[in-house]
């Protein structure tokens, strides 16, 4: 019944925006709760007959299907289809009262031959009165189409769900999915001759297998949908303006970021003199979602997500949700800027409005819920990342199930957060456990399945694992200079990560290339006082350090501190840049200089980690050289023994970090005359 309405009006039945995947899967809960409007009285799509053009017994026919009350429905989707058949063939429906007037007026409509003349020419005569300009006859005209073409919706639904008749499918239960396969199936051997309903059926079927997550089917059907639509009403009307929207979309869930591009600059520009409207809106929104991950103008793309938001407000209520929608894509990019108070702005509004709009269920408060648990995570806060990505994830299970696309990205987005936290395992097996969605529905070259790829590196790096690391991310960073070009942002990220790993293994020779490549692709892209480019500073001067290139690397951090402005109070690259200006002072043998930033940088890290960790253990392993240095062998012992649990407990007693610390925690307690071991 949702689909039928959806296919004769271009709109869902319920408040949500059908234009928004996500939406769909909720329909099922919606319908429990919201009493939906006639079909004939719904507010027209750009893609949908006017009002008036939609028969009342067909109206019947959809709200039957759409009964709250389970015995009041159709028993069957055959029994739907045989309605509907009814419907075409001017008989009675199941739907409606059995008036005898009802069933005379379809009577006269199958035996219009029949009907005495009388009656027609006193109709005729009545009819001249009232419909004689030119104007209203091109207006009777029109909705005659429209009408048609709500019946031969009709005719076309009908073929879809015979499908589902046991008597077709010998009993075998037929999936969602499997009526789309069937759709699209017969939609061009049906329509061919009716290019406008053609093109308006492509872009629901396209709609629908996006909400799937099968972005590469939606892809076929939008596709076709633009020219026909084009040549039906025209390339600037809404029609072909909506599916060439569609279109940019399902290029950007498959990371073709150029293509997405090309098509969404067409649609906001041709949209630009007209109204603000749920498309304006959604147009700008894309835009600025594909500039922004195509990572050549971020200033283009805030641009174009806060002019979303504009537009949305000014809509009035009407555009709330689309505003909210708008909202979270923009605190998703200034997050991937480093810009975290700003989104951090954004994202509580878009929940708030989400929440107020449709509660704490509804799939478009589960992604602000998840965009807010994203932002958390790499504002390392983690135990709030934790509380809400998990909430997230809960809501989208109940709403998409166990193998939808979004249920995986939840997955992957708490697998990162457990690795910050220092759970590796559980971090790899998040992260292990949403790839296979990503390959089936992205592909195994996506630059979203590499990302995830790197989570699945970086897992592995702490579980010690450091050959497989270093080959995932030199597999991730392949399929992102292929996919994206060599200058993207990604490839500075990947550059990084690499870098890591030669750090890990003590290869600072091979580490520093790596680094500053990381450097200068995140400077370009980002700007020299970006959070993400101060982290790449400080791992190019941690690199400097260890070769004693100790000049060059006070050069390097004092050009990460210009981020500093930019870093919340309790954060990574903070307690970072702090330990590796101690460590710099350190070496330069500047003890007393270097205690209060060592000290600093430890706590910080206790706190961000929970006390846990190998970050904590080195931070807190620093310090105590500091301490040792000026004579303070008592005070050097008490963090000594904690680096040496905390290596311990991350790492096992027969790693070198654990066995040094200790060997280290031993000489300690000999200058301070407690030589236990430990």
């Amino acid at each position: 019944g949702v689909l039928l309405y959806e296919l004769l009006t271009g709109r869902s039945p319920f408040p949500a925006d059908p234009a928004t995947p996500a939406d769909g899967a909720q329909l099922a809960r919606e319908i429990l709760e919201t009493e939906p409007r006639r079909p004939s009285r719904a507010l027209p799509a750009p893609d949908a007959p006017t009002p008036r053009s939609i028969p009342r017994e067909l109206d019947l026919v959809v709200l039957k299907a759409m009964h709250k009350d389970p015995a009041r429905r159709y028993p069957s989707a055959r029994a739907l289809a045989e309605d509907l058949e009814r419907h075409l063939h001017h008989h009675p429906v199941s739907a409606h009262a059995d008036s005898v007037a009802y069933r005379v007026a379809k009577f006269a409509r199958r035996h219009r031959v029949a009907v005495p003349a009388t009656a027609l020419a006193l109709t005729a005569a009545v009819a001249a009165g009232v419909v004689f300009t030119v104007q209203l006859d091109t207006q009777r005209q029109k909705a005659q189409a429209e009408a048609a073409r709500a019946e031969r919706v009709a005719d076309f639904m009908t073929g879809v769900f015979t499908v589902a008749d046991p008597r077709v499918n010998q009993g075998e239960a037929v999936t969602a999915r499997e009526l789309l396969d069937n759709a699209a199936r017969q939609v061009d051997t049906e329509l061919a001759d009716e290019p406008g309903t053609l093109a308006a059926l492509r872009v629901t079927i396209g709609r629908a297998f996006l909400g799937l997550g099968l972005y590469g089917q939606a892809l076929t059907h939008f596709e076709q949908a633009v020219p026909l639509a084009g040549r039906s009403h025209g390339s600037g009307s809404p029609e072909a303006l909506q599916a060439r929207a569609q279109l940019g979309n399902a290029l950007l869930k498959l990371g073709r970021y150029d293509d997405a591009v090309a098509e969404l600059r067409q649609v906001v520009q041709a949209l630009q003199p007209a109204p603000p409207s749920p498309l304006k809106v959604k147009a700008s929104m894309l835009l600025g979602e594909a500039l922004w991950r195509q990572g050549r103008d971020s200033d283009g793309a805030r641009q174009q997500l806060q002019q979303a938001v504009s537009v949305a407000e000014r809509m009035g209520p009407e555009g709330d949700t689309h505003r909210a929608r708008a909202m979270v894509t923009l605190a998703d990019h200034l997050r991937y800027r480093g810009l975290y108070d700003e989104a951090l702005h954004w994202g509580q509004q878009a929940l708030a409005l989400h929440t107020r709009v449709h509660g704490e269920h509804h799939p478009d408060t589960v992604e602000s819920v998840r965009a807010l648990g994203v932002l958390q995570m790499r504002r390392d806060a983690l135990p709030e990342a934790i509380a809400l990505l998990q909430r997230a994830l809960e809501g989208s299970l109940r709403v998409y199930g166990g193998e939808h696309l979004r249920v995986a990205y939840l997955r992957a987005n708490l697998g990162q957060v457990h690795y910050k936290h220092g759970d590796h395992v559980q971090a790899e097996a998040l992260s292990r456990q949403a790839l296979p969605a990503f390959e089936q529905h992205l592909g195994a070259d996506h630059p979203r399945t590499a990302y995830l790829m790197e989570n699945i590196a970086n897992a592995a790096l702490g579980l010690e694992r450091p050959d497989e690391a270093l080959a995932l991310y030199l597999r991730s960073l392949e399929i992102l200079r292929r996919k994206l070009g060599p200058e993207h942002v990604e490839l500075g990220y990947s550059a990084y990560n690499v870098a890591g790993v030669h750090a890990r293994l003590k290869r600072h020779d091979e580490m520093l290339p790596w680094a500053r490549e990381a450097v200068r692709i995140l400077e370009a892209a980002l700007g020299a006082d970006a959070l993400k480019v101060a982290q790449a500073r400080v791992r190019l001067a941690q690199g400097l350090i260890a070769v004693g290139r100790l000049d060059e690397a006070g050069e390097t951090l004092a050009q990460a501190r210009a981020a500093e402005p930019h870093m919340p109070a309790q954060h990574g690259v903070r307690a970072n840049l702090l330990q590796t200006r101690g460590e710099l002072a350190l070496r330069r043998g500047h003890a007393a200089q270097a205690e209060p930033l060592l000290h600093e940088a430890a706590e910080m890290h206790r706190t961000l980690q929970m006390n846990r960790g190998p970050k904590v253990a080195a931070a807190e392993q620093l310090l105590a050289q500091a301490l040792t240095a000026q004579g303070r062998h008592a005070e050097a012992v008490d963090w000594l023994q904690a680096a040496h649990g905390h290596y311990l407990d991350a790492r096992g007693a027969e790693h070198a970090d654990t066995r040094a610390a200790a060997q280290a925690l031993l000489r300690a307690r000999q200058r301070a005359g407690t030589p236990q071991r430990p």
